[in-house]
């Protein structure tokens, strides 16, 4: 397959992250993902590659931060759904391009430098899914990339 996807296909997207499928997991065969697919907001106009790349700072960020507080807000603001007595550690990364599709429930905690994708381009694949972190889930850091003496 080669260049972009159809318009139904990009239709069926939009459906997903707004909850319409029922569905959990989004998949759709594609060119290979140094050619322009369709599905990535980089492949937009250029306004548009430039506000998600903007965006997409902004939670790196943010996220590095100690405060819970600016981590939730801005997830919240870009679509994620952040229930209450969340602990979002310094450092994390969560994945910027589709953040609509994370659910985080209440009484949560995200250790240091944990990670969550929501998306996954292979060779001939597009993949995106809901992610839902249940309530009370702990999910741990990654080990510091420095040896201990």
């Amino acid at each position: 397959m080669t260049g972009r996807v159809d318009a139904e296909a990009l239709l069926r997207f939009e459906a997903f992250r707004r909850g319409e499928s029922g569905e959990r997991l989004f998949r759709h065969p594609t060119c290979h993902p140094s050619q322009p697919t369709g599905f990535c907001p980089c492949d937009g106009s250029p306004a548009q590659r430039h506000l998600f790349y903007l965006k997409a700072a902004l939670l790196d960020a943010t996220l590095k931060l100690p405060y819970d507080g600016p981590k939730i807000r801005l997830l919240r603001w870009l679509g994620a759904t952040i229930g209450e007595r969340v602990v979002i550690a310094a450092g994390t990364w969560i994945d910027p391009t589709f953040p609509d599709l994370l659910t985080i429930e209440d009484d949560v905690m995200i250790g240091v430098q944990a990670k969550i994708a929501l998306h996954e381009f292979r060779a001939a694949e597009f993949l995106a899914g809901r992610t839902t972190i249940r309530n009370g889930a702990v999910i741990g850091g990654f080990p510091s990339s420095t040896p201990r003496s």
